[in-house]
């Protein structure tokens, strides 16, 4: 997501207003503020320099993870249609995994990262959030905070 290169970048920040064409449906401006909100807060910039050097010599776990469901589908459909999964390590890098197999190849490393990282799920404003959200969450089979949206 581009998004997220751009603030772990510093090129915004969570201040930054960003404005969309009108012909962005159905991504509105407040779905991009709500993000970069929480990607802010979850995954900020990274100073290589300050990660411990313990942290840099230990096996890498995951220390945050997001998933971020149905970002640019139909704000109609009840389903999980898309799937982008964001993590972060202890060596300081960011992932970004597309696709709803993505928590599937992450399952393992949630499960050794020891304190269990915590982990959270985007689902922009709709009438079907709580839907979507509950089917995310049977089909992960992991423990997702629904980040609020403001």
């Amino acid at each position: 997501m581009l998004i997220l290169l751009i603030l772990c970048n510093r090129v915004i920040d969570i201040c930054t207003t960003v404005l969309l064409d009108y012909d962005t449906d159905p991504v509105t401006d407040s779905d991009i503020h709500a993000l970069i909100k929480h990607f802010g807060k979850i995954f900020g910039p990274v100073r290589v320099n300050a990660i411990p050097r313990e942290a840099l010599l230990s096996p890498m776990q995951v220390k945050a993870c997001m998933a971020v469901v149905n970002f640019t589908s139909s704000r109609l459909k009840p389903t999980v249609d898309e799937v982008t999964v964001i993590y972060t390590t202890t060596w300081g890098e960011t992932y970004v995994v597309p696709g709803k197999e993505s928590l599937d190849k992450l399952w393992f490393e949630l499960q050794e990262s020891v304190p269990r990282p915590p982990c959270y799920i985007f689902v922009p404003e709709s009438s079907q959030r709580k839907r979507i959200y509950q089917a995310f969450i049977d089909a992960a089979e992991q423990d997702f905070e629904l980040l609020n949206y403001w």
